[in-house]
């Protein structure tokens, strides 16, 4: 297979909104609109801190017109000439030479056409992208349909939610060519579709399958055969053939003893196989795929429900339970184009972190083979929710289907990753439910999308992962209770009943966590944390001053105020939740007029919570069996954002508590139920027993003391009392430090109730700060 890419020579002509001028100026593909008008003049911030509409005008623009010129490429005979677009934001014709070959009406997929004879020697390629804005006012809404703020227009367009606005990213409803643009030349004969899967696996043997289809001229396959190869380290282990009597067809029970499998990071190696399957005739090969493979078994152990603190939602990898740690994954940037390239730079970030899973979130875009090839080879779990969230969608046929074809081209592209855990249905719909969100007696199983369209393709077309229908998901008889209820009982009842949720609670987020029985939270995280860099905190430093002096009551002009300032109605109280907890967390008065010490004071209040959320879970294993925090990185710039790194890719403060919590073996700090004593535990996320001294120390008059060294025992898989426990009421920073396997590993405890000292608790985050940054784990 051969590729030419239609990256170069492009223009772009449109309609400008307020002129009615036609223009034409260079363009960059991929790429997004907005970045060529930055580059030519038209504008000059896409997303302005004080201006949610902003760029409402350009989102009205109808003709967005691509062109390009390229040559008739030269192939053999028999071979076809593939025109393959990867991405097109979003509502789209195609034309080649004059004819109109192509109608985009989606994002996320691929679009791709047969071009061969429609070739001349010179080819003239226009695309064309409307409003999507304008596009969906066609479309009729029904009662049972809902949509938040000023997005309604996402419930028909397939099209990231976010970029109608969201409390992280701006409203953006940006259009172009996101994606590469490419002529593929294929042979007459090729694969078209190759599924491999683990049937079954353990350290004696595994079971894999492998589905295949294939394109082929020749109506007699008589003489056709075909050869599989599996290798591990440049070492063939397995070759066989296989007959072919029809164009697909499986291959059964491969059978691979003493296997080297595939783990989540922390548990193990994340081994991969390099597979081969091709066709021949004659001993001639007319066709060949190749991928590398991690042999695994995942499963996901799941009740509807918690009953007296009796249920389940826990991670299976090889037969082993895995505790999952890590965090939510947004798109990198606002605008998509620009995503690809920052894609390895955040992930090596998640490793940094000692994260061993990834929730790819239902509100942005479904990432490519670069971001899960990357997560296969470093053991990264990866959680992906389908393209949905906060909204119940149109149910009708002609959406039922678009989602079909959505999902059954996702999951084709995505399945043979090992790293891909799971597919979920969409983020929050269920729980929209329950706080009574939808009018009538609906209930969760009545959205046919979530309940039927997409767990009827997951079952097709990826049967060997586990399905969940919404994160997080509840059933129909705790959304009936939660409907009898006043908004201030919904949340006990949830606690009580929900196995997975997303826990925030911005007046008492650390008894929320402590007060919900769920076992997995895959979104969490208190407060706001605010920039590191110099030039994000200019242009946003007057939004924050003004959201910190604001009076009115939390709900009072609250559609004026998402529309002055670049947000939704989730960010209008970020001035009062600083607010409140640099309060709260200490006796001094600290205000933004004194920026760094602002900063510092909200970053350590809201990191805390962070770390405490973290370490909480951790020390209850198996009690609880993962958190997943809100989140890695920003998609624009933002001063304070529930994110630990900026859009300029600098790390906050709290970033550097939270790899310490995460690291594979940890020591962590638990208070006791009477809040008088903590408890010091030992938590291993591996399937090694470890013995470490660990060295306890009390930092007192600019300097650490030692407090106490003992011999203790990480457990395998395990969290184990050390039989330590300090003073949870006297305010006090311990560090503690072990060594294993020559590596020496670091965390700290701070003690004592808020409020503190801030100038003690400064002197801390500057102890610490040179701690962490200078070691490597």
């Amino acid at each position: 297979m051969k590729t030419i890419a239609l990256d170069n020579l492009w223009n772009l002509a449109f309609t400008h909104p307020r002129s009615s001028v036609h223009c034409i100026i260079p363009a960059t593909v991929p790429g997004n609109v907005e970045l060529d008008l930055i580059r030519d003049g038209y504008i000059s911030d896409p997303y302005p801190a004080d201006n949610v509409k902003a760029m409402d005008e350009w989102a009205r623009v109808n003709d967005w017109t691509y062109v390009t010129e390229f040559p008739e490429p030269m192939t053999a005979s028999g071979e076809k000439i593939l025109l393959i677009l990867e991405g097109i934001d979003t509502i789209a014709d195609v034309f080649l030479n004059g004819e109109k070959i192509l109608r985009c009406e989606n994002m996320f997929i691929t679009h791709q056409t047969d071009i061969t004879h429609l070739l001349t020697a010179r080819n003239t390629l226009r695309i064309v992208i409307y409003s999507a804005e304008l596009f969906a006012r066609q479309f009729p809404q029904s009662a049972f349909q809902v949509s938040r703020d000023h997005r309604h227009a996402e419930a028909y367009i397939r099209k990231a939610a976010h970029m109608w606005g969201w409390d992280n990213a701006p409203r953006l409803l940006s259009a172009g060519i996101w994606r590469p643009v490419y002529l593929k030349i294929v042979k007459p004969v090729h694969f078209t579709d190759v599924y491999i899967y683990t049937r079954q696996a353990s350290a004696q043997q595994a079971q894999l399958g492998i589905n295949w289809q294939f394109c082929t001229p020749d109506e007699n396959l008589g003489d056709y055969n075909g050869k599989l190869s599996v290798s591990f380290q440049n070492n063939e282990i397995l070759r066989q053939e296989f007959s072919i009597n029809f164009t697909s067809g499986k291959i059964r029970n491969i059978t691979i003893d003493t296997p080297h499998l595939w783990w989540p990071h922390g548990y193990g190696d994340a081994n991969l196989y390099d597979i081969t399957i091709s066709i021949t005739r004659n001993n001639e090969t007319l066709a060949e795929w190749k991928t590398r493979f991690g042999i695994r078994e995942i499963k996901l152990m799941r009740t509807p429900v918690m009953n007296k603190e009796q249920g389940n939602f826990i991670f299976l990898c090889n037969g082993e339970k895995i505790y999952c740690r890590g965090t939510n994954w947004k798109p990198l940037d606002a605008l998509h184009s620009r995503t690809a390239e920052k894609n390895r730079r955040a992930l090596e970030l998640c490793t940094d972190l000692n994260c061993n899973m990834i929730r790819v979130w239902g509100g942005g875009i479904y990432e490519d083979h670069d971001f899960f090839n990357f997560c296969d080879e470093q053991g990264l779990l990866v959680w992906q929710d389908f393209m949905f969230a906060c909204c119940l969608y149109p149910q009708d046929n002609h959406f039922q289907n678009a989602v079909s074809l959505e999902a059954e081209y996702i999951i084709k592209k995505l399945r043979n990753h090992c790293s891909l855990a799971l597919w979920c249905g969409d983020n929050e719909t269920d729980q929209l439910f329950a706080w009574g969100i939808w009018p009538g007696e609906t209930v969760p199983s009545d959205n046919v999308i979530s309940r039927r369209v997409l767990k009827n393709m997951a079952a097709m077309h990826d049967p060997y992962r586990p399905f969940l229908e919404s994160s997080p998901y509840i059933n129909d008889d705790t959304v009936r209770q939660c409907r009898k209820q006043p908004d201030v009982k919904k949340k006990p009842i949830l606690d009580s009943q929900m196995p997975e949720q997303h826990l925030y609670d911005e007046n008492n987020y650390h008894q929320r966590l402590m007060n919900s029985n769920a076992r997995f939270v895959s979104e969490t995280g208190q407060g706001k944390l605010i920039s590191e860099s110099d030039s994000i905190i200019a242009r946003e430093k007057n939004r924050i001053m003004d959201l910190w002096n604001r009076t009115a009551p939390a709900d009072d002009n609250t559609r004026e105020l998402a529309e002055r300032y670049q947000m939704d109605n989730h960010g209008i109280n970020d001035g009062r939740i600083m607010k409140n907890l640099v309060r709260t967390y200490f006796t001094e008065t600290i205000t933004p007029d004194n920026f760094a010490d602002f900063r510092l004071a909200v970053n350590a209040a809201a990191g805390d919570g962070y770390k405490f959320a973290v370490e909480y879970h951790r020390a209850r294993k198996w009690d609880k069996t993962g958190l997943l925090w809100w989140s890695l990185i920003e998609m624009f710039p933002q001063a304070a954002n529930k994110a630990l790194v900026d859009y300029c890719f600098q790390k906050k403060m709290p970033y550097f508590w939270i790899k310490q919590a995460q690291q594979t073996c940890v020591i962590v700090g638990l208070l006791d139920e009477k809040k008088r004593n903590v408890h010091l535990y030992a938590v291993n996320d591996s399937l090694r027993e470890f013995t470490a001294c660990l060295q306890v120390s009390l930092y007192e008059v600019n300097s650490f003391t030692p407090y106490k060294k003992i011999i203790i025992q990480f457990s395998k898989n395990s969290s184990r009392y050390t039989g330590i426990k300090l003073s949870g009421r006297k305010h006090a920073l311990f560090l503690f430090e072990w060594e294993i396997d020559n590596i020496k590993y670091f965390n700290h405890c701070i003690t004592g109730f808020p409020p503190y000292d801030f100038n003690r608790y400064k002197e801390w985050c500057a102890v610490l700060d040179r701690i962490y940054r200078r070691k490597k784990k």
